[in-house]
């Protein structure tokens, strides 16, 4: 599945590669990075996990294939928690505690509870 959703916030327009699955969502990193306004996202996930970020064979403009940087839900999280302390990072145990509780992402029908609710 290839969605690709926009983020429009004043004059800013944004847009963001999701792959993956309702289950299993993918988020291009680099994508990521321009909407949080980060200089070098790369620095920020160097030290991610399997479980916090992927590389995912995609086509570029002139057909060959590239691995590009994707981050699971757990590794946006991550990001997200990490930007809002003003690019300090959280200490390890606390962002563990935080984003751990992502590692089962809800199902269908809790999803659609937390939408409704």
């Amino acid at each position: 599945m290839d969605i690709v959703k926009a983020f429009n916030t004043n004059d800013l327009h944004t847009e963001i590669a999701i792959k993956g699955t309702i289950d299993d969502p993918l988020f291009r990193a680099s994508d990521v990075g321009v909407v949080l306004d980060m200089v070098n996202i790369r620095a920020t996930i160097v030290d991610f996990d399997d479980s916090e970020k992927r590389a995912v064979k995609v086509v570029d403009s002139t057909g060959r294939m590239q691995d590009v940087t994707f981050l699971t839900e757990k590794g946006l999280y991550k990001v997200l928690f990490n930007k809002g302390t003003k690019g300090s990072p959280m200490t390890p145990p606390l962002t563990e505690g935080v984003v751990g509780g992502c590692s089962s992402p809800p199902t269908k029908l809790e999803r659609r509870e937390i939408i409704h609710n």
